[in-house]
């Protein structure tokens, strides 16, 4: 209820000012014409990122076996507390 005079007492609440009105818009194409246009963009190939995302998930880290897991683990606790 009286959040803003608590938090911001300097804060103009209303009408600023009536300001220049807005230019229309040019008509360049009409509905049917895209938005943006895609012509000279690439698609996005994810099979090579797939495929190395499986051999991640497959494999071990850098660190082998339990010794690795703890040190991953160590790691991931640092990150967060940091």
């Amino acid at each position: 209820p009286d959040v803003i005079p608590k938090y911001a007492p300097d804060a103009i609440i209303g009408k600023v000012g009536t300001g220049a009105p807005a230019p229309a818009a040019a008509a360049a194409g009409g509905a049917a014409a895209p938005l943006l246009d895609k012509a000279g963009s690439k698609t996005r190939d994810w099979a090579r990122s797939e495929k190395n995302r499986k051999v991640r998930m497959e494999g071990e880290g850098k660190i082998p076996g339990w010794i690795g897991a703890l040190c991953y683990m160590v790691l991931g606790f640092m990150k967060e507390i940091l």
